[in-house]
């Protein structure tokens, strides 16, 4: 093969291959339907299917374009993906990747450049009845580049390096006290000795901060800090975590305000946001970290919202969520979270949490009212355990928490 139709015959398949990564990784993680969720929410009709159809033909249409097959349609549909992609998501994210910004449009740019030369390269290779290149060659090409890229197993769920990251696998106890009632003997023993160990968390997030750089001029980094109704909203299966903006996600399932105000200054103060979204106080009602008074969850969450006022960042207090007893656990018994969460108890935090917002020039977000049945619990169709939201019901708090976080920045 002459040196022009290997070079081809390589930009094509090294582009064939990042669109079979995208795909593999997607089903991979397990986010295809987050991806969904994600298209409803910009309008796109049939958002999961299309989800899928999108993922199917990257993987599929990705290797037929690696071997020479279908190239220029293959080729024109990836062009519109990508451009999609930029109108969307990276455009508004500026131009650079890395560097001087965060997840900007120029990889994309390049991509879409590559697949006019390919199509190109192609229109001329069929004018004189011959072939880019042999599906031979191409085949090698396209498992040297696979191979190169690597096993997607290790990805995780997140647009830019520290803006989540997962409990370590060494975490094998819950990290609330309270956890460890499932356990007995010499395990209980060491779960406690974990959570004394581990209280607040402090190593969870400690790599992902030093990874997290700065924002781009104009770009506003909003933190979101809380309990695992915030950690959740990063994991697969929940709709995705605010596609295509700087906001991070700060949220540790289990925990209590005690242990998150002792992780308030590395995990948001020092991370330097113009936002910080708080969702927390379930979990002490619940007693995770043993009886606590209301009076004493009001006061740590009056000394985050204290602190982050005093480094200049404006506050986003958000109201706790109702829970319902309408589920069933694995084993088919029904769940009481009324028991440990008295909807009494979350209603008189929420009315605090909106008086003390409102006193203290802050922004309170309602979470309750949009997400509780007219009983005044949590809405059947927005959870699967009685506690958690599911990814029907992160579609329902992402607009509102993106209206709270408008206003917090403009001031009101």
């Amino acid at each position: 093969m002459d040196p022009v139709r290997a070079g081809l015959t390589l930009l094509r398949v090294a582009v064939a291959s990042m669109m079979i990564v995208h795909g593999v990784a997607r089903a991979s993680l397990g986010i295809v339907d987050d991806f969904g969720v994600v298209l409803g929410r910009w309008g796109f009709p049939a958002g999961v299917p299309l989800a899928w159809a999108i993922t199917v033909v990257e993987i599929a249409g990705g290797a037929a374009l690696a071997l020479g097959r279908a190239v220029r349609p293959l080729a024109l549909w990836f062009m519109l993906q990508l451009a999609a992609g930029v109108y969307l998501i990276h455009g508004p994210a500026g131009w650079f990747v890395v560097g001087a910004g965060r997840n900007g449009a120029e990889y994309s740019v390049l991509l879409i450049t590559c697949l006019i030369v390919v199509v190109l390269a192609d229109e001329a290779a069929y004018r004189v009845g011959g072939r880019m290149s042999s599906p031979r060659a191409a085949a090698a090409s396209l498992v040297f580049l696979l191979l190169a890229a690597g096993a997607p197993g290790d990805l995780q769920a997140q647009e830019f390096p520290g803006q989540y990251a997962a409990p370590p696998s060494e975490w094998r106890y819950p990290v609330w006290p309270s956890g460890c009632r499932r356990f007995t003997g010499e395990e209980q023993v060491a779960c406690l000795q974990f959570v004394a160990d581990n209280y607040a968390g402090l190593g969870r997030y400690a790599a992902a901060n030093g990874a997290l750089g700065g924002t781009r001029p104009g770009q506003r980094r909003v933190v979101f800090f809380g309990d695992s109704i915030t950690d959740n909203w990063s994991k697969p299966g929940y709709g995705g975590f605010f596609p295509g903006k700087p906001y991070v996600n700060r949220g540790i399932g289990g925990q209590t305000t005690s242990q998150m105000l002792l992780r308030f200054r590395p995990d948001v103060i020092e991370l330097r946001p113009d936002v910080v979204v708080i969702l927390a106080g379930t979990n002490d009602i619940a007693g995770n970290s043993g009886p606590v008074t209301l009076d004493t969850v009001q006061d740590n969450l009056a000394s985050m919202a204290e602190l982050a006022k005093a480094n200049r960042i404006r506050v986003v207090l958000a109201s706790l969520l109702p829970v319902s007893d309408d589920k069933k656990d694995q084993q088919g018994q029904p769940v009481t979270r009324t028991r440990d969460r008295p909807p009494a108890k979350i209603r008189e935090l929420n009315e605090w949490l909106a008086r003390y917002a409102r006193d203290n020039g802050h922004v309170y977000l309602d979470y309750f009212a949009a997400t509780a049945h007219p009983t005044g619990l949590l809405r059947g169709d927005l959870n699967d355990d009685g506690l958690h939201p599911n990814a029907a019901g992160y579609a329902v708090m992402a607009p509102l928490a993106e209206k709270a976080i408008a206003a917090a920045l403009a001031g009101r």
